[in-house]
């Protein structure tokens, strides 16, 4: 997660966000392709920096938490405005972008 929020991070605070982390102690190792997970985190981390730029309190978290059957969740939470609700529908189509 370190080299993803890195790299997700360039640039970030210069634009006055702040970031925050909590992982989960208890969310032990998994097995995933490390490559992929670090793409859409930095992805993920990218897009909420871009999301926060006309919003006064910049705050972006990123957590894990232990779930069952051994897996982790990952979250990327920020203080944007949220999607429109014109893309919302269409959130998971190809190529759609707001």
């Amino acid at each position: 997660f370190e080299e993803a929020a890195a790299l997700g991070l360039v640039g970030a605070r210069e634009r006055g966000v702040r970031s925050f982390f909590d992982f989960d102690p208890a969310a032990s190792p998994v097995l995933a392709d490390r490559i992929q997970v670090q793409q859409v985190l930095v992805n993920l981390i990218r897009n909420a920096v871009e999301a926060m730029a006309q919003v006064a309190i910049r705050d972006l978290t990123i957590t894990t938490r232990r779930r069952p059957k051994a897996m982790v969740q990952v979250s990327v939470a920020d203080t944007g405005p949220g999607i429109s609700e014109q893309v919302a529908p269409q959130l998971f189509e190809a190529f759609v972008s707001s």
